[in-house]
């Protein structure tokens, strides 16, 4: 990869609502990383800086109110999903690897199949990486 290509972010939730609804972005506002520009902690959205293959990847963490189930979303198109099941310390994630173009948006945000969902902040969490 060349030097003037790279773009990166790493986000992870610090703070959770009581619940989620259905199809609610994620805000991730606790930025770790972020080379390039790209991501906003504001609106949850990722907006590709360059054209190029991206590598995305999140982890979610259920409440013990309830599952958790999220999706991945390109330019408002589903890409993957996660379910975690109810209970403390349950975990779970998935990845995606998508060509963006730039100005395309990625983000996280609730499924569509239940009213409420509750997600666990902290080890919740949202990378990208430009690969190629």
């Amino acid at each position: 990869m060349r030097w003037g290509r790279k773009v990166a972010f790493s986000a992870r939730m610090s703070k959770a609502d009581s619940y989620y609804v259905k199809d609610e972005r994620l805000k991730f506002n606790d930025v770790k990383y972020s080379y390039g520009g790209g991501y906003s902690f504001s609106t949850g959205i990722f907006t590709a800086p360059k054209s190029g293959t991206y590598l995305f990847t999140y982890n979610i963490e259920s409440s013990s109110k309830g599952k958790a189930h999220v999706c991945l979303m390109i330019d408002g198109s589903m890409k993957t999903q996660a379910l975690v099941g109810k209970g403390p310390d349950n975990n779970g994630g998935n990845s995606a690897i998508a060509y963006i173009r730039k100005g395309g948006k990625v983000w996280i945000e609730t499924a569509d199949l239940q009213d409420k969902y509750y997600i666990w902040p902290y080890r919740t969490t949202f990378n990208g990486i430009l690969i190629d």
